[in-house]
């Protein structure tokens, strides 16, 4: 959830980005136009978005990220959402066994009431090989809060879709989300072709009460 809250909600935004090597380090710096509407290229009379990776092999096992996004949007089509947002990354692999965790910090920029405010979130994601290259064993856990009551938002799927009979989930919006996930990827083609499934526990403060779910999943993906 809150990965996809830091990448822009559905936005396609148009911009150039630029990535340089030196050593163990890379980079990447971006700009961004803020106009969020359905057409192939966009304008950019809605101010822009800047978006700056540094990135370091410190050595064989150890791989260290920073991400950073500024909003200078102007006008209503905001692809973003937020002022800004920070992530710090760290990925360790060492024969069968990785982990990925994250932290995420930023400030929304929603003149809603109870939608502004801060938000921060940590993620922490172990696999295990237990065939190599092929069946790949995943946990997750995931916090994420905010100072303001709706701060924060779940995926729009799942938990935020119809319930029945009438369950009211205040549309995702909370001030904190915890979510727990264990599944199995086999991998056909590496991560290009590969089925996955597994269960998520979730649980979501909202203003008017708390939601706890289960859910199962069940995929096939593919990117080329």
């Amino acid at each position: 959830a809150m990965a996809n809250k830091v990448y822009g909600a559905n936005s396609r935004p148009t911009g150039v980005t630029v990535d340089g090597k030196l050593g163990d380090w890379s980079g990447t710096v971006g700009v961004f136009s803020g106009e969020d509407d359905s057409e192939f290229i966009g304008g950019w009379n809605d101010g822009q978005a800047y978006y700056l990776s540094v990135a370091n092999q410190f050595n064989d096992s150890w791989r260290f990220i920073v991400d950073y996004a500024q909003n200078a949007q102007a006008g209503d089509d905001d692809f973003l959402g937020y002022e800004w947002a920070t992530t710090f990354n760290a990925v360790y692999e060492e024969d069968r066994f990785g982990t990925m965790a994250t932290l995420i910090i930023g400030e929304n920029n929603s003149s809603t009431v109870g939608r502004g405010g801060n938000f921060q979130s940590i993620m922490v994601m172990p696999w295990y090989w237990i065939i190599e290259k092929r069946l790949q064993a995943v946990l997750q856990y995931q916090y994420a809060g905010a100072s303001e009551d709706e701060g924060i938002r779940t995926n729009k799927r799942y938990v935020r879709g119809e319930h029945s009979p009438g369950v009211n989930v205040n549309s995702g919006y909370g001030d904190q989300l915890q979510t727990l996930y264990a599944g199995l990827n086999y991998l056909i083609c590496g991560d290009n072709l590969k089925i996955m499934g597994g269960i998520e526990l979730s649980g979501l403060d909202t203003a008017i009460g708390d939601v706890d779910t289960v859910t199962y999943l069940f995929g096939f993906r593919t990117f080329f």
